[in-house]
């Protein structure tokens, strides 16, 4: 499965290196609550919420912008599409 069926708008769909920081202003502008992360091949590879995003930067001490999706994201939306 690519990203590209999961593309709302061109933007709202970042790869596993984007921080959390970013990853947070692209829910915010976009008002979603989950973002799709693909790799640079358009391969879907996680999904990131902004649960995910509120939970990990209340429990691990570190600034959103030194998050990257690739540490936050739920592979298991990955593993069902692979089904």
């Amino acid at each position: 499965m690519t990203g590209e069926g999961l593309r709302s708008k061109p933007d709202a769909t970042r790869l596993p290196e984007t921080n959390m920081a970013a990853a947070a202003a692209i829910l915010w502008e976009h008002a979603g609550g989950a973002l799709p992360v693909v790799s640079e091949s358009s391969e879907l590879a996680g999904i990131v919420t902004d649960q995910d995003i509120c939970i990990v930067l209340g429990t691990r001490n570190r600034r959103a912008s030194e998050l990257m999706a690739l540490e936050v994201m739920n592979e298991t939306i990955r593993q069902l599409a692979k089904r």
